[in-house]
């Protein structure tokens, strides 16, 4: 009796699987769909495009701002540094008597 039953069963599952078929082969195909979601996903694709180009101007424009202080911020400290020495002082070694230069200048005959 059970196995009346489970094909009996099987039968109606195949009736209910045969009915579903049908049922999405009768649906039919919105052909503007793909166009829709395409158009959805390109301006997603753009607005990130545009994102990244913008997060790259920054970075150019910081690294770029950053060089300008560290060359102003050089330059002005080097300007404000002073100087011992004026352009009248000038410092005068006379170191005759530390080496003797006539050795190297003598001509033994070599």
């Amino acid at each position: 009796m059970k196995r009346i039953n489970n094909m009996k069963s099987g039968k109606e599952i195949e009736r209910m699987l045969d009915t579903y078929i049908q049922k999405e082969k009768a649906v039919e195909v919105d052909y503007f769909l793909k166009i829709r979601i395409m158009s959805k996903v390109n301006s997603l694709n753009e607005n990130k495009l545009h994102l990244t180009e913008r997060i790259k101007f920054w970075q150019i424009t910081a690294v770029a701002a950053s060089i300008a202080i560290a060359v102003t911020v050089g330059i002005s400290l080097g300007s404000s540094y002073p100087s011992s020495l004026s352009s009248s002082d000038k410092l005068v070694i006379n170191d005759s008597h530390i080496e003797n230069l006539d050795l190297f200048l003598m001509d033994e005959g070599e």
